[in-house]
């Protein structure tokens, strides 16, 4: 742990980067808890170093006569740091509008900078006094309640999402928090990334919620059996596509689970391979039949799916409703023995 003395207010600012003994974690997660509810995704596990040894947790934190008076948090993987989440970050009541919470942030960033990150990325709601605070230190609006930071110009970030390159396909893991949230709210013609959780590509709905997703999909997969596979491209090991099948815990459901994929425009040639490639690496027991949503104008997924065999099984007319229209849903089967 690195102590940082901030003169202003008679302050302590510290830096507190995983792993870290269980109290001190304890003692972080206990004042995030007074501040907000902030979901399942667990920041004391982060910096206790439970999540992945390579998913980094790191926090600058504001300390007066031992009480935590403000906390600005970071996560991103070890192997690739070049996206990066921030968050939470919050202030004591009695201590807001101080410039504590600035600090903190500035301190994080140039943290994140000096890892050589290009992209940070995250979550808040418009009409609150916080987004102030982000715009102050270089965030716009991404999408939504996502808003992103760049350290490097747009065409070199996004150099990185070019097509033409080489892939790969690997289990998803924790170490992939941060950029598999920055994929989903990507504008991409594919229209869904969760399509049962109402997550859809930000060319069509704008996101409203965004730490949860990740932590949310390992928790579904660890309770309910499945499998998630990433698309990576070789050279910047960018992640450009997502995908993953998931039991349900209902006994009436579990001969089924649920097939979803997500693919940035410049690799939907390669979305077959992350599918199969999926649906092999499933650890679901027993051949349970394999369903997949997808709208009816979103034509990439239902080439996909028809490459892959996929048969019509049942359709639900107007069931979503995409840009003031309701569109209609097919479900599609597929087979375990690709």
């Amino acid at each position: 742990m690195q102590t940082i003395v901030q003169e202003k207010f008679d302050i302590k600012i510290l830096k507190l980067s995983s792993p870290v003994p269980d109290k001190q974690a304890w003692q972080m997660e206990s004042f995030l808890l007074k501040i907000f509810e902030y979901g399942d995704y667990s920041f004391r596990k982060a910096l206790a170093g439970k999540l992945h040894r390579h998913l980094q947790c790191t926090f600058f934190f504001s300390k007066n006569n031992g009480s935590i008076l403000a906390a600005a948090g970071s996560l991103y993987s070890l192997d690739n740091p070049a996206v990066a989440i921030m968050g939470p970050v919050c202030t004591a009541p009695m201590y807001r509008k101080k410039g504590i919470a600035c600090q903190a942030c500035g301190m994080l960033l140039e943290h994140l900078k000096a890892q050589k990150t290009q992209a940070v990325y995250l979550g808040v709601k418009d009409n609150i006094p916080v987004v102030n605070l982000y715009k102050k230190i270089g965030f716009t609006k991404y999408s939504g309640v996502v808003m992103r930071k760049l350290f490097v110009n747009k065409d070199d970030f996004d150099r990185r999402y070019s097509s033409g390159q080489q892939t790969i396909v690997r289990r998803i893991d924790w170490r992939d928090f941060a950029e598999v949230s920055a994929l989903f709210c990507e504008p991409a013609a594919m229209y869904s990334f969760d399509f049962c959780r109402r997550i859809f590509s930000a060319m069509y709905v704008e996101h409203q919620k965004f730490l949860p997703v990740f932590p949310d999909l390992m928790d579904s997969l660890e309770k309910n059996g499945g499998c998630g596979s990433t698309l990576q491209t070789k050279e910047h090991s960018s992640i450009v596509g997502a995908a993953f099948i998931k039991g349900k815990p209902s006994k009436t459901q579990s001969h089924i689970a649920f097939l979803e994929f997500f693919v940035l425009d410049g690799f939907l040639d390669k979305a077959k391979d992350l599918v199969i490639e999926t649906i092999k690496q499933s650890d679901l027991e027993g051949n349970r039949t394999i369903l997949c949503y997808c709208l009816n104008c979103d034509i990439n997924k239902k080439q996909i799916l028809l490459s892959l065999g996929a048969e019509s099984y049942a359709a639900l007319p107007g069931f979503i409703r995409i840009k003031n229209k309701l569109q209609d849903t097919i479900i599609y089967k597929l087979t375990r023995k690709l």
